[in-house]
């Protein structure tokens, strides 16, 4: 089940192997110093759960009024059990069913291949790099981009 939420703080403060791996530079520094994220306008966040445990967040940023941008943090103890692309899936139906998006976006640091790995097989594309778009681990790296009409 895919339901709106406020940030989810309490997630990566209990989970801090999966914040240090998931979230930007800006974010992990916002959420330790001040427990909480660093809130984006145009964003709205989502929980994914299982049963009545939280097992992902997504954080929705509007790109325009048929576009959004998503990125998906999986707890740590659910990651080795491939159930990304099932909750992918499942986050394509709700658009479908509960938004006007009409395409997705997935934007991630290039050192991100994971990400990459996962989303081609559910039809992402390649469609372009920003090149040294931000600050990845005390490096700057390139952004890249793909999309999927939903």
């Amino acid at each position: 089940m895919i339901k709106e939420i406020e940030p989810p703080n309490d997630f990566f403060l209990n989970d801090p192997k999966l914040a240090i791996q998931g979230l930007p530079d800006i974010d992990l520094h916002s959420l330790h110093t001040e427990k909480k994220l660093v809130h984006r306008p145009g964003s709205t966040w989502y929980g994914v759960y299982l049963k009545a445990d939280i097992i992902a967040a997504l954080r929705m940023d509007r790109i325009d009024e048929y576009t959004v941008n998503i990125h998906a943090y999986l707890a740590t103890q659910y990651q080795q059990m491939h159930l990304l692309k099932y909750i992918f899936i499942d986050t394509v139906n709700y658009l479908k069913e509960h938004t006007q998006y009409t395409v997705m976006v997935i934007a991630t640091p290039e050192p991100c291949t994971h990400v990459v790995r996962t989303m081609k097989p559910l039809g992402f594309k390649y469609t372009g790099t920003i090149k040294k778009k931000l600050i990845w681990r005390n490096a700057v790296v390139n952004l890249l981009h793909y999309s999927r009409e939903i």
